[in-house]
Protein backbone atom coordinates (compact mmCIF):
# COMPACT_ATOMS: atom_id res chain seq x y z
CA UNK A 1 0.00 0.00 0.00
CA UNK A 2 3.05 2.32 0.61
CA UNK A 3 4.51 1.84 -2.51
CA UNK A 4 0.76 2.40 -4.46
CA UNK A 5 0.43 5.91 -2.32
CA UNK A 6 3.54 6.81 -2.98
CA UNK A 7 3.38 6.43 -7.02
CA UNK A 8 -0.15 7.86 -7.03
CA UNK A 9 -1.07 10.34 -4.11
CA UNK A 10 2.36 12.23 -3.99
CA UNK A 11 2.56 13.15 -7.48
CA UNK A 12 -1.15 14.23 -7.72
CA UNK A 13 -0.84 16.56 -4.09
CA UNK A 14 2.78 17.68 -5.88
CA UNK A 15 0.44 18.57 -9.26
CA UNK A 16 -1.86 20.27 -7.87
CA UNK A 17 0.13 22.85 -5.53
CA UNK A 18 2.86 23.04 -7.71
CA UNK A 19 0.15 24.69 -11.15
CA UNK A 20 -0.69 27.49 -8.40
CA UNK A 21 2.02 28.70 -6.67
CA UNK A 22 2.56 31.52 -9.47
CA UNK A 23 -1.54 32.29 -9.34
CA UNK A 24 -2.15 32.82 -5.30
CA UNK A 25 0.24 34.45 -2.47
CA UNK A 26 0.78 32.13 0.69
CA UNK A 27 -1.32 33.52 3.60
CA UNK A 28 0.76 35.33 6.37
CA UNK A 29 -0.42 33.15 8.98
CA UNK A 30 -1.66 29.51 7.88
CA UNK A 31 -4.78 28.78 9.53
CA UNK A 32 -5.27 25.55 11.57
CA UNK A 33 -8.90 23.93 11.67
CA UNK A 34 -10.11 20.77 13.09
CA UNK A 35 -13.36 18.78 12.18
CA UNK A 36 -15.43 15.94 13.43
CA UNK A 37 -18.19 14.40 10.79
CA UNK A 38 -20.63 12.09 11.39
CA UNK A 39 -20.57 10.00 7.76
CA UNK A 40 -22.53 7.55 6.07
CA UNK A 41 -19.78 4.76 5.12
CA UNK A 42 -19.98 2.30 2.39
CA UNK A 43 -17.79 -0.48 1.55
CA UNK A 44 -19.04 -1.76 -1.81
CA UNK A 45 -17.61 -6.16 -2.18
CA UNK A 46 -17.14 -7.68 -5.20
CA UNK A 47 -16.73 -10.91 -5.38
CA UNK A 48 -14.37 -11.83 -8.63
CA UNK A 49 -13.66 -15.16 -7.56
CA UNK A 50 -16.59 -17.13 -9.29
CA UNK A 51 -17.07 -19.49 -6.57
CA UNK A 52 -20.47 -20.27 -4.79
CA UNK A 53 -21.90 -18.61 -3.05
CA UNK A 54 -21.31 -15.34 -4.60
CA UNK A 55 -21.11 -13.02 -1.71
CA UNK A 56 -20.76 -9.91 -3.17
CA UNK A 57 -22.97 -6.82 -1.50
CA UNK A 58 -22.34 -3.71 0.20
CA UNK A 59 -22.17 -2.61 3.45
CA UNK A 60 -23.76 0.86 4.59
CA UNK A 61 -22.90 1.99 8.49
CA UNK A 62 -23.16 5.55 10.42
CA UNK A 63 -19.53 5.96 12.20
CA UNK A 64 -17.23 8.84 12.19
CA UNK A 65 -14.72 11.13 10.91
CA UNK A 66 -12.06 13.46 12.12
CA UNK A 67 -10.23 16.12 10.06
CA UNK A 68 -7.20 18.06 11.11
CA UNK A 69 -6.04 21.01 7.93
CA UNK A 70 -4.25 23.67 7.08
CA UNK A 71 -4.80 26.71 5.02
CA UNK A 72 -1.60 27.87 3.36
CA UNK A 73 -2.93 29.96 0.26
CA UNK A 74 -6.10 31.70 -0.32
CA UNK A 75 -7.43 28.67 -2.60
CA UNK A 76 -5.45 25.84 -1.36
CA UNK A 77 -4.93 23.57 2.10
CA UNK A 78 -4.02 20.42 2.94
CA UNK A 79 -6.34 18.06 5.14
CA UNK A 80 -6.01 15.08 6.69
CA UNK A 81 -9.13 12.08 7.46
CA UNK A 82 -9.00 9.50 10.19
CA UNK A 83 -12.44 7.10 10.12
CA UNK A 84 -13.34 5.41 13.40
CA UNK A 85 -13.28 1.69 11.70
CA UNK A 86 -16.91 0.12 12.38
CA UNK A 87 -18.00 -3.33 10.84
CA UNK A 88 -21.47 -3.98 9.10
CA UNK A 89 -22.92 -6.61 6.89
CA UNK A 90 -22.66 -6.65 3.24
CA UNK A 91 -24.49 -9.94 2.16
CA UNK A 92 -25.86 -13.13 4.06
CA UNK A 93 -25.16 -16.33 2.46
CA UNK A 94 -26.91 -18.52 5.10
CA UNK A 95 -24.46 -16.61 6.89
CA UNK A 96 -23.52 -12.85 7.76
CA UNK A 97 -20.83 -11.52 5.87
CA UNK A 98 -18.91 -8.58 7.40
CA UNK A 99 -16.33 -6.08 6.44
CA UNK A 100 -14.88 -3.54 8.72
CA UNK A 101 -13.42 -0.87 6.16
CA UNK A 102 -10.61 1.95 8.00
CA UNK A 103 -9.40 4.61 6.23
CA UNK A 104 -6.43 7.18 6.74
CA UNK A 105 -6.17 9.96 3.76
CA UNK A 106 -4.03 12.90 3.22
CA UNK A 107 -4.95 15.42 0.28
CA UNK A 108 -4.48 18.61 -1.56
CA UNK A 109 -7.74 20.61 -1.11
CA UNK A 110 -7.71 23.47 -3.92
CA UNK A 111 -10.74 26.12 -2.42
CA UNK A 112 -13.19 28.45 -3.85
CA UNK A 113 -14.59 31.17 -1.27
CA UNK A 114 -18.60 33.01 -2.54
CA UNK A 115 -18.76 35.36 0.91
CA UNK A 116 -19.93 32.91 3.61
CA UNK A 117 -19.87 29.33 1.30
CA UNK A 118 -16.74 27.68 0.01
CA UNK A 119 -16.79 25.13 -2.33
CA UNK A 120 -13.62 22.63 -2.46
CA UNK A 121 -12.32 19.58 -3.65
CA UNK A 122 -9.90 16.47 -2.21
CA UNK A 123 -7.35 14.69 -4.42
CA UNK A 124 -4.79 12.49 -2.65
CA UNK A 125 -4.64 9.16 -1.58
CA UNK A 126 -5.54 6.94 1.12
CA UNK A 127 -5.60 3.32 2.84
CA UNK A 128 -6.65 1.30 5.31
CA UNK A 129 -6.93 -1.97 6.99
CA UNK A 130 -10.00 -3.76 5.50
CA UNK A 131 -11.27 -7.01 8.17
CA UNK A 132 -13.58 -10.11 6.36
CA UNK A 133 -16.35 -12.08 8.84
CA UNK A 134 -18.10 -14.53 7.25
CA UNK A 135 -17.69 -16.92 4.04
CA UNK A 136 -14.54 -14.26 3.55
CA UNK A 137 -12.36 -14.34 6.17
CA UNK A 138 -8.86 -12.31 7.32
CA UNK A 139 -8.17 -9.03 6.95
CA UNK A 140 -5.42 -7.08 4.09
CA UNK A 141 -4.65 -3.46 3.50
CA UNK A 142 -5.58 -1.35 1.11
CA UNK A 143 -5.14 1.86 -0.45
CA UNK A 144 -4.85 4.57 -3.63
CA UNK A 145 -6.10 7.45 -5.17
CA UNK A 146 -8.82 9.03 -3.32
CA UNK A 147 -10.95 12.17 -4.25
CA UNK A 148 -13.78 14.06 -3.22
CA UNK A 149 -15.59 17.33 -3.35
CA UNK A 150 -17.67 19.26 -0.70
CA UNK A 151 -19.44 22.42 0.69
CA UNK A 152 -18.41 24.72 3.73
CA UNK A 153 -20.49 27.02 4.89
CA UNK A 154 -19.56 29.78 7.61
CA UNK A 155 -21.68 30.56 10.77
CA UNK A 156 -19.51 32.25 12.71
CA UNK A 157 -15.89 34.08 12.62
CA UNK A 158 -14.66 30.31 13.58
CA UNK A 159 -17.41 27.53 12.88
CA UNK A 160 -18.24 25.92 10.06
CA UNK A 161 -20.64 23.49 8.83
CA UNK A 162 -19.56 21.42 5.80
CA UNK A 163 -21.10 18.40 3.68
CA UNK A 164 -19.07 16.51 1.44
CA UNK A 165 -18.31 13.27 -0.61
CA UNK A 166 -15.31 11.34 -0.64
CA UNK A 167 -14.12 8.02 -2.74
CA UNK A 168 -11.18 6.26 -0.53
CA UNK A 169 -9.60 3.60 -2.10
CA UNK A 170 -10.58 1.03 -4.40
CA UNK A 171 -8.83 -2.31 -3.69
CA UNK A 172 -8.32 -5.35 -5.25
CA UNK A 173 -7.20 -8.67 -3.07
CA UNK A 174 -6.17 -12.06 -4.56
CA UNK A 175 -7.86 -14.77 -2.65
CA UNK A 176 -6.00 -18.16 -1.88
CA UNK A 177 -8.45 -20.16 -4.11
CA UNK A 178 -8.00 -18.04 -7.35
CA UNK A 179 -9.90 -14.82 -8.34
CA UNK A 180 -10.11 -11.59 -5.94
CA UNK A 181 -12.63 -9.77 -3.77
CA UNK A 182 -12.72 -5.92 -4.39
CA UNK A 183 -13.62 -3.59 -2.55
CA UNK A 184 -14.52 0.02 -2.76
CA UNK A 185 -14.67 2.58 0.26
CA UNK A 186 -16.93 5.94 0.28
CA UNK A 187 -18.55 8.20 2.63
CA UNK A 188 -20.95 10.90 2.78
CA UNK A 189 -20.42 13.40 5.66
CA UNK A 190 -21.67 16.24 7.45
CA UNK A 191 -19.58 18.12 9.96
CA UNK A 192 -18.45 21.04 12.50
CA UNK A 193 -15.17 22.77 11.89
CA UNK A 194 -13.35 24.79 14.22
CA UNK A 195 -10.66 27.32 12.79
CA UNK A 196 -8.20 28.86 15.30
CA UNK A 197 -7.05 31.49 13.81
CA UNK A 198 -9.22 32.94 10.84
Amino acid sequence: MRRKVRAIGIPALTSVVMAGTAHAQFLDVPQVYVGADVIRQSARVTDNTGIAPDVSGTAKSNTARFRVGVKFMDWMATEFHVIAPRDAVYSNTGTENRVTAAALGIYAKPNYTLGPLNVYGLIGAAGGDVRFEGAVRGHRTGGGFSYGAGLQYLVTRHWAVSLDAVHYYKERFPTTGGGSIEVRNTAVGVGLNYTFNP
